[in-house]
């Protein structure tokens, strides 16, 4: 089975790849690097995949961040595994990135934070997923952890494992899990915690198309929930979020959150639960 896995190169994504790559060796890594394409493509022809990741380290270097970090990535987050072929291309949607894709005809492709991948390099592979930071339908878009808290909502946040579509994070369910929200919490400590359960939910789903399993796909009704835009968050929310997680409000949203109910949610292999 061809798997390919499509990124911006991050922290939590750099984890997402490696254990994927561990579970199950990938055909393909795409990194999609807006603005620098050209600068890490020669930093990998260069010094290969350890040197590219090796040189993007510096920016997440502070020791309190790291300790963050390797708390919950071990030290899957450092350096993507040089064993994986590697892609790099301004966009995601770029023509080198389909030619490269309809060549190689993969099976599964796995999308983990880039820009809205089109209809012609979907095509490509037979079935498409993406991990989503928030809980579809009801938190769909960009910033759905910061939404979720400045809704005061914390017992709503987790992952998405969803079919790539043309409806922003709307295609049919295969998995979703909640994730802890603990006192003391950043947004960013939220989202890679995120990113280790769907990491974890996507294994899983490999593992079950490999013992030619049939998943199940659970449509979506956005109505259910809401879309966040880019331009939906703006400064003044993005303070307000910063607020949140300076004053200590994370624990006494805990205590009093402003809504009660676990919304209904899709685990692997089964209907709707709580």
């Amino acid at each position: 089975m061809k798997v390919v896995a499509l990124i911006r190169d991050r922290p939590h994504t750099r984890y997402f790849v490696n254990q994927i790559h561990g579970a199950h060796e990938l055909s393909l890594l795409v990194i999609e690097a807006p603005g620098s394409a050209k600068k890490l493509t020669s930093i990998l022809k260069k010094r290969g995949v350890g040197g590219l990741t090796q040189a993007i380290f510096q920016r997440y270097a502070s020791p309190e961040r790291t300790q963050r970090l390797n708390d919950i990535f071990g030290d899957d987050w450092k350096r993507i595994n040089p064993d994986i072929p590697v892609l790099v291309a301004e966009n995601i949607n770029a023509p080198e990135v389909h030619d490269r894709l309809r060549t190689l005809a993969p099976d599964l492709l796995l999308d983990h934070g880039t820009s809205i991948v089109k209809d012609d390099v979907l095509d490509t592979a037979r079935l498409a997923l993406n991990l989503h930071w928030g809980l579809s339908p009801y938190y769909r878009g960009v910033a759905c952890t910061e939404w979720a808290l400045l809704n005061w909502d914390p017992y709503n946040i987790g992952v998405t494992i969803h079919v790539l579509s043309k409806h922003i994070d709307g295609g049919h369910i295969v998995a979703q899990e909640r994730v802890e929200v603990r006192p003391g919490d950043r947004v960013e400590d939220i989202n890679h915690r995120i990113t280790a359960a769907g990491t974890q939910l996507t294994k899983d789903i490999i593992a079950r198309l490999r013992n030619g399993e049939t998943l199940d796909f659970v449509p979506q009704r956005p109505g259910d929930g809401q879309l966040f835009l880019k331009m939906h968050f703006s400064k003044h929310l993005q303070e307000q979020v910063r607020y949140i997680e300076n004053q200590g409000f994370v624990e006494k949203m805990l205590e009093k959150p402003s809504r009660k109910e676990r919304l209904p949610i899709i685990q692997l292999g089964t209907s709707l639960s709580n």
